[in-house]
């Protein structure tokens, strides 16, 4: 099964909670980063299976940038695969950091099923996994849905099959099942280019 979540953020002081030197309290209320970091992993392990797929769209962490190999190795799955995002750089950079997962790519297409078997066949969806939102893309107006992260829950709905699937908005990675049924009842916006007048 495929798993979804996005910003973990993990080290990242700034976000976990109380902070005297942060001008916000933070998206997360935890009196530590231990505890934050605890919290992401035990949201991780408690619900993905070690041979499922984790999708994690972009900024894997923030702090320490030295601890992403220990990090990745306490999340139990064993295929891990990262979207970057803006604050990944440090595996961006650096080899060893990006063969810690199954792969990493600036941007993915893939498929999301539901979970039961009709004439032998699951009922499937188009996933778009980007670390931004996105207005339209790839098949939108056909139905596929566009997964992000980034915005950490505070991005307005603006219509259409997307979802912020960020760590902040769930507080655990989403099911590709879960997410099948969330966006199959969700109004397709059309946006057909093929028709647009060009401007004169």
């Amino acid at each position: 099964m495929k798993w979804f979540t996005s910003d973990l953020h993990f080290n990242h002081t700034n976000i976990c909670g109380p902070n005297i030197s942060s001008w916000s309290r933070g998206y997360r209320d935890f009196d530590s980063v231990a505890g934050m970091n605890t919290a992401i992993l035990k949201s991780i392990n408690d619900r993905v299976d070690r041979n499922d797929e984790l999708w994690i769209l972009g900024d894997f962490a923030f702090g320490d940038k030295t601890q992403i190999p220990a990090l990745r190795r306490m999340i139990n799955c064993n295929n891990v695969h990262l979207v970057y995002g803006n604050h990944d750089q440090a595996i961006e950079r650096n080899d060893g950091y990006q063969k810690l997962f199954s792969s990493v790519q600036y941007y993915k297409e893939l498929y999301i099923s539901d979970r039961e078997l009709k004439n032998g066949k699951r009922n499937r969806l188009r996933a778009i996994l980007f670390h931004y939102s996105l207005r339209v893309w790839n098949k939108s107006h056909h139905g596929s849905v566009c997964l992000f992260g980034h915005s950490h829950n505070t991005l307005p709905a603006h219509g259409g099959r997307t979802m912020d699937i960020g760590w902040c908005a769930h507080r655990r990675p989403l099911s590709e099942y879960e997410l099948y049924e969330r966006m199959i009842n969700i109004p397709i916006v059309e946006v057909d280019h093929h028709n647009a007048q060009t401007a004169q």
